[in-house]
């Protein structure tokens, strides 16, 4: 239970992250039992739940549409208060079940196909993030967990592109 931490979002739901567009898509986190959150969208109150006995709270947001201009959930509990920022909305590709899934744009200790050059090309798009959830203690996981552990969602930044997945990047809508 998370009743002894603090007040806070799950892992999942980081600054830079991705919400799928058109549905009431769940937001959730940790703190005391029983204490109210609520959850504000870009200073506007959006919901509200009850934390339950195992410490969880989830409010779904309601629908929206894609966006271009990030966004900023705030969710408040009391006096604790958590934030995070440049948040967007729109489609959400998954990859998974095969290797090359977590093949990232660094490669195996090789250049990319394209180089740095193609690294280049592809860092700095503000829509396209990504967030690795098999990596640290997360990977083959035999159980499922209350929260992934230190996953956290990525920008295409230069210095960050080098470690996202590269398969889905061919995905994004041109």
């Amino acid at each position: 239970a998370f009743a002894e931490e603090a007040f806070k979002f799950a892992s999942v739901c980081s600054d830079d992250m991705v919400i799928q567009r058109g549905v009431s898509a769940p937001i959730w986190g940790f703190g005391k039992p029983g204490a109210k959150v609520s959850l504000a969208l870009n200073g506007k109150t959006v919901g509200s739940a009850e934390i339950d006995t195992e410490g969880r709270w989830l409010i779904k947001l309601p629908p929206q549409k894609a966006n271009a201009r990030p966004s900023k959930l705030t969710a408040i509990c009391g006096k604790s208060k958590a934030t995070i920022g440049n948040v967007l909305f729109g489609d959400v590709w998954f990859g998974c079940g095969q290797s090359n899934m977590a093949f990232t744009f660094d490669g195996y200790g090789r250049p990319p196909v394209g180089g740095d050059e193609f690294i280049k090309k592809a860092a700095g798009n503000p829509l396209v993030r990504t967030l690795m959830m098999n990596g640290e203690e997360n990977k083959n996981c035999g159980f499922p967990r209350a929260d992934a552990l230190g996953v956290k969602w990525q920008t295409a930044k230069p210095e960050e592109i080098r470690t996202c997945g590269a398969a889905l990047y061919w995905m994004r809508a041109k």
